[in-house]
């Protein structure tokens, strides 16, 4: 699912192997659309934006604090959504960069970072006065694993992508993760063509998107969607979404408004 599609983005035409795609305000005229019926899957336009902050990834948003959160340049950063970002005071996590995915609340992120041995693992954070100290106990991941923002509490979820399956753990408890599910990528209910690279998880818990990057068996990047009713529910069946490439650290936004992805350090995103 090769999409052909271009952006001009501060001189890098052609770079990022996206044509015919011109860069969007990011101010929208009218209210955004809402996230679709169950069972639909949404639509997004050919445009692309882009918010100032370079050298950045896994860009994720507290709507309730209006609050983004990213690593940039072996950093964690924290700023207002779409605008500028600066380091965060955050305690020492380890020796590789600590990705930081921002709970919908604004006060509690998820970071996954390497542990003093060789394992990775997820520690969760929590704003206290002006810092984040970590709370609870940290959750062993594999090395290759990328994780998804924490859904809103009190039953929070999160989605972690190991290669060949996702795993989804649950908290009831702050900074205590416990295993709720696990899907093989290329079975039913997803039943997606190849290994993920990337997930996305909705405020509300119930839609995600997976990145499949181009393999022996897939041409080109792709991003798929699932959702589900409810989360006592495992996710449907995912869909492609007609949408550009490369589409590493995806999120989608509360209202499925937009889709932020990462290319050469850069935030980008689509609108409905």
């Amino acid at each position: 699912m090769r999409a052909a599609w271009i952006v001009a983005l501060a001189g890098c035409d052609g770079v990022l192997g996206l044509h015919g795609v011109s860069l969007v305000d990011g101010r929208p005229d009218a209210p955004p659309p809402m996230c679709p019926a169950i069972g639909k899957v949404p639509t997004f336009t050919g445009q692309i934006g882009a918010i100032p902050a370079r050298g950045c990834q896994s860009y994720t948003i507290s709507s309730s604090m209006s609050t983004a959160a990213a690593l940039c340049d072996d950093q964690i950063e924290l700023g207002p959504t779409d605008q500028g970002l600066s380091p965060a005071p955050v305690p020492q996590l380890g020796a590789t960069p600590a990705v930081p995915a921002i709970a919908p609340e604004g006060d509690v992120m998820v970071v996954r970072h390497q542990g003093a041995t060789t394992s990775f693992q997820l520690d969760t954070l929590q704003l206290v006065g002006s810092q984040w100290q970590i709370v609870g106990a940290s959750f062993s991941v594999p090395a290759i694993a990328t994780t998804s923002s924490p859904s809103r509490a009190p039953t929070r979820r999160l989605l972690v992508s190991e290669g060949s399956e996702v795993v989804e753990l649950e908290s009831t408890t702050l900074g205590t993760w416990t295993m709720h599910d696990t899907y093989s990528v290329v079975s039913a209910p997803l039943a997606l063509p190849s290994m993920v690279g990337g997930v996305a998880l909705t405020e509300d818990g119930l839609r995600a998107l997976f990145f499949v990057p181009s393999s022996a068996t897939e041409t080109g990047d792709s991003l798929y969607y699932a959702d589900r009713a409810t989360l006592d529910d495992q996710f449907g069946s995912a869909s492609a979404l007609a949408v550009p490439e490369p589409l590493e650290s995806p999120y989608m936004t509360a209202d499925c408004a937009r889709i932020y992805f990462t290319a050469l350090s850069t935030i980008l995103y689509v609108e409905q």
